[in-house]
């Protein structure tokens, strides 16, 4: 269906069927999909897609229509199907819903028999150029009042990627069906924010209702019951060019959580399932709480890391932990590794530390040797092997080996310093110069470009932290940053 100007209050539909055969299974009768195009916008629609590809594209925005009593957004269903909704101004969609979800009505008897037909490639893409995407749950107002269990948060297909290429990206509470394969993509040039909690499930196949098993539906938003993602390498992703504010997310999986200037009240709960993984949170700038709400947990093995340029404050929040499987039964008993680092306005100076730090020592010699083994499964690799290996490495796994040398010369030094007459902290001023230079006052060339604090409000907060922040803290640094502190954990 295609219109040079405008398609408003348009309904389509490209529906499926079983048919029962005599001895007692079941044909199935796939649709085609939906090409649905408008040169202008495409106001309060109602698309249904079965099966197969759909595309529904505006060349303006996808809105509410006009003349209607309050702003209506299009209802996007979909069975087993991969739809992609694409506007340049703007995309206002009010419900996203597996129709056999919900109970039907009927003029004598009651039809309770729900089940899902989302697949576990199901998938929602929705994408604007120039405007806001808004995602919003109001499935009752669109559908209406006739139609039984209208979940109160809706649920998604397994596959939800949304992207404002110019401007924000605004939720709202939902849950998404359970897929093995299924991806979580969150992307906006400007802020993303949510209301309600948007939770990845990991719900077990027998409690899913299907055709074959219909039943009353439960509502599969157990983000840790299983480890379906375990040969999953896609990590969540939700970035932001400016701000990610109020989000509440729960994930099955590891996540990287990236705004280029600030993260406000984040709560999340992300499973790291393999030794490998890494769940990232990073701000530009500050990541702050101002209420009790947020917290960060992050199940499994791997690591999580923290990092802020400037400024982590925990306020009175829950604090960062890693729970190992303490949630889930299903994971290794081993519990993520946990890195916070504030002040980061400038890199690490990784490369120099290896140089000057890590080169010239024969034990530092033979962990990195040994670290890049455990990750290539290659044996009997020379220094320089390894080194040259190393350097391919992002900058995750480079991190993750390098705090850990460079916290070891920390202890070295602060040895020296209490066994070695004369020593003082010359091997600690070393690693800190290599690792972060110009950060001390002593060896600076000018302003650090390590400026930032963390502090924890809350006595009951737990955090362990595995790096260093802002200008590294050692004793007797005059010129460390200012850290406040109350209550601190320490995982190590």
């Amino acid at each position: 269906m295609t219109a040079g100007g405008d398609l408003d209050n348009l309904s389509v539909a490209a529906v499926d069927s079983y048919a029962a055969n005599a001895d007692g299974s079941a044909t199935h009768f796939a649709s085609g999909g939906l090409d649905v195009r408008a040169g202008g916008d495409i106001g309060t629609g109602y698309f249904y897609a079965a099966n197969g590809s759909s595309l529904l594209s505006a060349g303006g925005a996808f809105t509410s229509a006009p003349g209607l009593s309050s702003p209506k957004g299009s209802l996007i269903a979909l069975g087993n199907a991969r739809v992609t909704v694409e506007a340049r101004t703007g995309a206002l969609i009010d419900g996203i819903m597996n129709p056999t979800l919900y109970a039907q009505d009927a003029t004598t008897g009651d039809l309770s028999g729900q089940y899902f037909t989302y697949g576990p490639d199901s998938a929602l893409t929705v994408q604007t150029s120039a405007g806001d995407v808004r995602i919003r749950s109001s499935l009752s107002t669109l559908i209406g009042g006739g139609t039984k269990g209208v979940a109160g948060s809706q649920i998604l297909p397994g596959s939800l990627i949304a992207r404002s290429l110019s401007e924000d990206l605004i939720l709202s509470d939902a849950n998404m069906f359970p897929s093995a394969v299924g991806q979580l993509q969150l992307l906006a040039a400007r802020n993303i924010s949510m209301s309600g909690t948007l939770t990845m499930s990991d719900a077990l196949d027998a409690n899913v209702p299907t055709p074959e098993h219909p039943g009353v539906v439960l509502v599969p938003k157990v983000p840790a019951q299983g480890a379906i993602h375990a040969s999953d390498p896609n990590p969540v992703v939700v970035a932001a060019g400016r701000d990610i504010t109020t989000m509440t997310l729960s994930v099955p999986k590891r996540a990287e959580i990236i705004a280029g200037r600030d993260i406000l009240n984040l709560s999340l709960r992300a499973q790291n399932l393999n030794p490998t993984d890494l769940t990232l949170i990073s701000a530009g700038r500050d990541y702050l709480d101002t209420t009790f709400s947020p917290s960060v947990a992050v199940a499994g093995p791997g690591r999580a890391a923290l990092l802020a340029g400037r400024n982590i404050d925990l306020g009175v929040s829950k604090g960062i932990v890693t729970t190992g499987n303490l949630q889930n039964a299903n994971l290794p008993s081993a519990g993520s590794g946990l890195t916070v680092m504030a002040g980061l306005g400038q890199a690490p100076d990784y490369a120099g530390f290896l140089q000057k730090i890590v080169a010239p020592d024969a034990y530092n010699q033979a962990q990195l040797v040994s670290y890049v083994e455990d990750l290539s499964g290659r044996s009997n690799l020379s220094f320089a092997d390894a080194e040259a290996l190393f350097s391919t490495y992002g900058v995750d796994d480079q991190r993750d080996f390098l705090d850990k040398i460079y916290f070891h010369e920390l202890e070295l030094s602060g040895q020296a310093y209490n066994t070695v007459p004369g020593a003082g902290f010359s091997r600690g001023y070393a690693a800190i110069d290599a690792m972060f230079p110009n950060s001390r006052t002593a060896t600076a060339s000018g302003t650090s470009p390590y400026s930032g604090d963390l502090s924890l409000a809350n006595g009951g907060q737990r955090v362990a932290i595995a790096s260093g922040m802002k200008s590294p803290i050692w004793p007797g640094a005059a010129d460390a940053s200012r850290i406040v502190i109350f209550g601190v954990e320490s995982s190590r």
